[in-house]
């Protein structure tokens, strides 16, 4: 019995890290290359706001989520939509912001 009680907490342990290195590593890339999308998606929102030249961009991951701000660049027309990110946000669990800027 303590045998199987001792292989099922290392199976649990090994998953919660294996959780905390993806989310380390998503947020040190996401960090670096800014604008970039996480490498897995589940959900994606677009919130265009009341001046109609910014939106969010919202992408929903695996335990995250990442806001990008972005605005609409002056050399877009109507068929092809330029945007700038003018500041991001990294989300726990879509809850705890662990970091974000803002230009």
């Amino acid at each position: 019995m303590k045998k199987v009680i001792r292989i099922i907490l290392i199976v649990i342990i090994s998953i919660i890290l294996l959780i905390i290195l993806f989310i380390l590593f998503e947020s040190n890339r996401l960090y670096n290359n800014s604008g970039s999308k996480p490498l897995i998606v589940f959900s994606t929102e677009s919130k265009i706001r009341a001046n109609g030249i910014s939106r969010d961009e919202i992408y929903n991951s695996l335990f995250f989520s990442v806001k990008y701000e972005c605005i609409l660049d002056n050399k877009s027309s109507e068929d092809n939509n330029l945007l700038l990110c003018s500041g991001e946000e990294f989300r726990l669990f879509n809850k705890y912001m662990l970091w974000g800027w803002i230009s």
